[in-house]
């Protein structure tokens, strides 16, 4: 949906379910194998010149595990601000300045969903690998497994003599 500037009024929201079907396969099959379920709504105002935009989604993805490259649901919730402006005077990091008319806000919704997902994702029911001759542990595995509590790096420093 293409959101007009000129109908963006000092409050309103509306619900609204995106149709980002053309964006996944845009990209591709890769972590994200599929969108259940988008359901929430948008919030927009206007300050003078700057338009305030906030996105509440739950998001239901359908994502691969890191482990085990078996798929799981992935449930997630979005919840932002975006600014943006048609006076370019007014781009800045915190502003996006537009040179369109509109702001479509389904490409902005699959952006905040795909920027939102983990590098690592784990399923509910993912081990780490095992085998006769290794294993792959999470860091807290280890150190519970060790009963050590690393020190500063410099501590392996204290016994030598710098002097001789």
């Amino acid at each position: 949906m293409k959101l007009e500037f000129s109908k963006i009024k000092n409050l309103s929201r509306f619900d609204y379910s995106p149709e980002l079907d053309t964006y996944l396969k845009s990209i591709g099959r890769g972590v994200i194998q599929n969108i259940n379920s988008v359901k929430g709504f948008v919030e927009s105002v206007k300050h003078g010149d700057v338009y305030s935009i906030k996105f509440h989604y739950d998001v239901v993805l359908v994502v691969l595990s890191s482990l085990t490259n078996k798929p799981f649901e992935y449930p997630m919730a979005i919840d932002e601000e975006l600014f943006f402006t048609q006076k370019q005077e007014f781009d800045s990091e915190d502003v996006e300045y537009v040179d369109k008319d509109y702001i479509d806000l389904d490409e902005i919704i699959f952006s905040l969903i795909v920027t939102q997902i983990p590098i690592t994702l784990h399923g509910p029911e993912d081990e780490y690998v095992k085998t006769d001759t290794y294993r792959v542990m999470s860091e807290e595995e280890y150190l519970n497994e060790n009963n050590s509590n690393f020190g500063s790096p410099f501590d392996a420093l204290k016994d030598i003599n710098f002097d001789e």
